[in-house]
């Protein structure tokens, strides 16, 4: 609008009409409308009074997106793999939407097997697949892996998932909850953006994009929904929330390193402009170095007016990737030779987690044995030799199934562990634990180019008769830790 529109009076008429219906404003907005008259000499007549047009306030409808399932140690009592499954996905919001598949026919139907990774909307097409040539089929799944929903202007926003697997008790099948887990975002909190959502074994992530966002309050409101880099470059991606910007500004942005008050760098972009409900991709024009663990801030010298500024930072995760490389063991904690047993037989599990203290652990990656099937063998007498593991089999460095990425705040710890038994076949087990390792922030959360070695010693006696202990160190595993980002 922002404009006039001239209307032409002739002869004896003194009533003019124009279709104001185009210039309807968008919700949330208003138009402000008078008259002026013009003579034919360039008279001016003074402004009418004033109407007032306001539109209802915007809708906001935002599109969420399941996307990715990730699994840890799925392995089920009945078969290395979890399922098969059937469950929903759902998003509550001024009314529920809900993504029910049924990939079940048991004993087949899709299944989740261990430390992988599984694109949501590749599995809803296998499932449909399966069912599509079928007359009555067990199997269904919806045609698309997301949802669009409106929110009133107090709604708030709970996205969740359920995913049920059957398995076999006794002589008839039943099934057992393998996934669920909701959160629920209020109001002011919905925000574009990838998430996720972690339930035992199973982590979901999905994506929220705003469609159409409020005007809320007078003012802007400007937050940082992600940070990122493509070819070197950094990218801010940056959502309002509120009312519009009232006119085109520069956005400067700062970063520090978490917890430190030193300025890192600032880049200010110019003349931007972000409608309600509206998002941009701020992009440095030369690369930046490293960005994880740091904390990026939002028009730090508060030029541009901002109806909340309590959102205006984000803080980028370090990433760090675990990857255990060797186990080793020498023929002990067992008896030195009978007509039942002359070697040593070893299982190992690796723990990956972080955390602010070793009493609040978040794990990553625990239980996860190696080997994954049978156990290691140790042989040092002539009446088990050839049956000792060969030395590749105590080596599982390349093998992406026991390299673990952490992703977390720049304040925790990284904490690192291994577990194992030597075991018995008439006795009970001995239980074996290297220690806790805590790597800190101040010493790079561990990460170096040279690998860690530790011993995993025993923790209880050893109750075979005469029974040979371990010695430090002849037991051990290696492990290395680099930082990603």
């Amino acid at each position: 609008m922002d404009g006039s529109r001239i209307m032409r009076m002739r002869g004896t008429s003194n009533v003019a009409t124009m279709d104001i219906g185009r210039y309807a404003p968008l919700c949330g907005g208003r138009h402000i409308f008078h008259v002026v008259a013009y003579g034919a000499d360039g008279r001016e007549s003074p402004p009418s009074n004033t109407v007032v047009w306001e539109a209802e306030a915007c809708p906001r409808v935002v599109r969420v997106a399941f996307e990715r399932l990730s699994t840890y140690d799925t392995t089920d009592q009945e078969n290395d793999c979890l399922g098969p499954i059937f469950g929903n996905f759902w998003v509550e919001g001024s009314e529920s939407h809900s993504l029910r598949f049924e990939g079940d026919d048991y004993p087949d139907g899709f299944r989740l097997c261990p430390r992988s990774r599984y694109d949501i909307q590749e599995m809803f097409h296998t499932i449909w697949r399966w069912g599509s040539g079928m007359g009555r089929s067990p199997y269904w799944a919806p045609d698309s892996n997301s949802v669009t929903v409106e929110l009133g202007p107090d709604d708030a926003l709970t996205i969740g998932g359920a995913i049920y697997e059957w398995d076999r008790s006794g002589l008839q099948p039943v099934y057992r909850e393998a996934y669920l887990r909701f959160v629920t975002y209020p109001a002011g909190a919905v925000r574009p953006g990838r998430y996720a959502l972690r339930s035992g074994e199973i982590r979901l992530e999905y994506s929220i994009d705003v469609l159409v966002g409020p005007e809320a309050g007078r003012e802007p409101d400007l937050t940082i929904t992600n940070v990122d880099t493509f070819e070197g470059q950094l990218r801010v991606h940056v959502f309002n929330n509120a009312a519009d910007m009232p006119a085109p500004a520069n956005i400067t942005v700062h970063w520090v390193p978490v917890g430190s008050g030193t300025v890192v760098d600032t880049i200010t972009w110019q003349n931007v402009q972000i409608p309600s409900g509206g998002s941009r991709i701020l992009q440095s024009s030369e690369p930046v170095d490293e960005i994880g663990g740091m904390l990026f801030v939002l028009d730090p010298g508060e030029a541009i007016p901002d109806g909340n500024r309590g959102n205006n930072t984000f803080e980028t995760p370090v990433v760090l990737r675990v990857e255990f490389l060797e186990v080793g063991g020498q023929n002990c904690s067992e008896t030195s030779c009978s007509i039942f047993d002359c070697d040593s037989e070893f299982m190992f599990q690796f723990w990956v987690g972080y955390g602010p203290s070793e009493s609040d652990i978040s794990w990553v990656a625990y239980h996860e044995r190696f080997p994954p099937h049978g156990d290691l063998v140790a042989c040092a007498h002539n009446a088990c030799m050839g049956h000792d593991s060969p030395d590749e089999d105590w080596i599982m460095e390349g093998d992406e199934r026991y390299a673990f990425e952490v992703e977390m705040s720049a304040v925790q710890n990284l904490y690192v562990r291994v577990t194992g038994y030597e075991i018995d076949v008439w006795t009970s087990d001995d239980p074996l634990a290297s220690p806790l390792f805590q790597y800190p922030p101040r010493e790079n959360w561990g990460a170096r180019s040279d690998p860690y070695r530790s011993a995993v010693e025993e923790t209880s006696g050893c109750n075979d008769a005469f029974c040979f202990r371990c010695q430090p160190g002849e037991v051990f595993a290696r492990w290395r830790i680099t930082r990603v980002r």
